[in-house]
């Protein structure tokens, strides 16, 4: 399980936007790895799913935003140095995906809903401490940059630039 906080940047083609459609809040995570030890190094490649949709409704004067952010995913590597023999530092680098369905009304925009798949590389930190032979627990923090995409839909489009950090706490099984 983590915390994140998510934000949606959305700009029409009037040049209007609104920055900050977003949500803090903690999530559920399915996530997998290998780690191959070399001496004090370590590296292997790693996989995620988050559980779960995150809504959020905007709204401006008579116009309304909402944003669902679904089906969020990451795989990548984590290369990490041993601090000990039990305890390694790592960095995650890896590439991260979204679905976003955008619905805005009111205001310029024709009532309308946008479903489109967002793509792009994350970066972070973690620790990991072995606690006995097969029982791990770990922490880290990962920024995600999600590529901006413009939306149209009925001759009214939006600029669609999403992000997120994350961070998660959790307790795993090694094999």
């Amino acid at each position: 399980m983590g915390f994140r906080g998510q934000n949606t940047k959305l700009t029409d083609n009037a040049g209007n936007g609104i920055d900050g459609i977003g949500k803090n809040n903690v999530y559920g995570v399915i996530q997998g790895g290998y780690g191959m030890r070399y001496g004090d190094f370590n590296v292997g490649p790693y996989a995620f799913y988050l559980l779960g949709t995150t809504t959020t409704t905007e709204h401006a004067g008579t116009f309304q935003s909402q944003v669902k952010w679904k089906n969020q995913w990451g795989i990548g590597f984590q290369p990490g140095y041993f601090l000990s023999k039990d305890t390694v530092v790592y960095l995650k680098v890896g590439y991260n995906g979204t679905t976003l369905e955008v619905n805005q009304a009111g205001g310029l925009a024709p009532t309308n809903s946008r479903s489109t798949s967002f793509g792009g590389p994350g970066v972070g930190l973690g620790l990991k401490h072995q606690l006995s032979t097969n029982w791990v627990i770990f922490v880290d923090a990962q920024q995600q940059y999600y590529s901006t995409k413009t939306l149209t839909s009925g001759g009214y489009s939006v600029q669609v630039q999403p992000k997120m950090t994350m961070g998660t706490f959790g307790f795993g099984y090694q094999f």
